[in-house]
């Protein structure tokens, strides 16, 4: 099967050397986890101060937010057992069993590849939310509202549900050792795992798996990061504008100035969240289209050395490894957030 987008081995059964299992393993197994654990630790942080924040108690943004923040945990807590299982020891286990075939199917490509769609588009929501606000703050409050943003976020979710769930069914675990052996086929467990998944149907396999590639391929890439290029740009223009109408109003006051400054900083926060989503995610789309044009390949074929598998593998590190820092970004340029937050572990310290 070719969903190896996530940067995992696509291929269960007999997982060639081609495949970069030293990079792999070195950061599945080693660095992915702690790196997973610490964003699950920070965006709890990013959720509680957002709900603790008084400016922010009644903001819509929170609930963008939050659900942006859910979403990275969550695409890194699914994946866990399988970097514990396959990454973790010293070499690829033996004598898979169809339950663990199956968790890498699930857990390793289905489920976080829903929840980076739902992720993605929470994003470009927010992006085109946060622009209009800036833009057009006075007829934005017709509709900028909590119970109107908790229904976009609804919405969102529901659909990348939606789109994926085809992915949950279309497959079926193949038990090679059992099928072998029934044949009077040899072969060597010590380099050959006993399982795989693949399509359930035969007659018209290429098709269907050309079309899933290149449709989430429009989706969750080449849309998504378009879009947020566009809105990048406009939000440039749009914090610009904000700046100097304030920056022209409090010219008098040192005060006001220091209030404008903070605003203009506080809205910027969001160009730097998308440049960090840009800079994983468009390497990621050219590598998945690149992928889809030129090469026609899963990411277990070809020369290792090649770069097209470790590719992947850097691409789908590197997006997780972006979940970290948000809450940093929050700290560094909201001073309501910043002030909020020393505010909570203040009260937690020990006495």
């Amino acid at each position: 099967m070719e969903d190896n987008e996530m940067g995992l081995p696509a291929l269960i059964y007999d997982v060639p050397t081609s495949f970069n299992t030293p990079l792999a393993r070195s950061l599945y197994g080693i660095a992915t986890p702690v790196i997973v654990i610490l964003t699950i630790l920070n965006n709890i942080m990013v959720v509680i101060t957002m709900y603790t924040d008084p400016p922010k108690k009644g903001s819509a943004s929170r609930v963008q937010h939050s659900a942006i923040a859910c979403c990275n945990s969550l695409v890194g807590i699914l994946q866990l057992p399988v970097l514990f299982y396959y990454f973790s020891g010293p070499s690829f286990p033996t004598n898979i069993s169809k339950p663990w075939c199956g968790t890498l199917r699930i857990l390793g490509f289905v489920l976080p590849h829903t929840i980076h769609t739902i992720s993605m588009w929470q994003f470009v929501g927010l992006s085109m939310q946060r622009y209009l606000v800036f833009r057009f703050p006075f007829s934005c409050v017709t509709w900028y509202n909590i119970e109107n943003m908790t229904k976009l976020v609804k919405i969102i979710t529901c659909a990348g549900v939606v789109v994926n769930i085809p992915k949950f069914f279309d497959f079926k675990i193949i038990d090679f050792e059992e099928n072998m052996a029934s044949n009077d086929i040899a072969f060597d467990m010590n380099s050959t795992l006993s399982c795989r998944a693949e399509y359930r149907f035969v007659d018209g396999r290429q098709v269907y798996s050309l079309f899933t590639n290149w449709f989430m391929a429009v989706t969750v890439h080449i849309i998504p990061c378009v879009t947020l290029t566009v809105l990048y740009i406009l939000l440039i223009s749009a914090i610009y504008r904000n700046n100097t109408r304030r920056q022209n109003l409090s010219r008098n006051s040192r005060l006001g100035r220091r209030q404008a400054i903070n605003q203009t900083i506080k809205e910027s926060s969001v160009l730097v969240i998308m440049t960090l989503c840009l800079i994983v995610e468009i390497p990621s789309a050219i590598v998945r289209v690149g992928k889809l044009i030129f090469i026609q390949l899963d990411v277990t074929s070809g020369d290792g050395t090649s770069g097209e598998g470790n590719a992947i593998i850097l691409t789908h590190f590197f997006t997780l490894l972006s979940y970290y820092f948000y809450v940093y970004i929050y700290l560094i340029m909201n001073y309501d957030f910043r002030t909020t937050f020393l505010s909570i572990v203040r009260k937690w310290r020990p006495a």
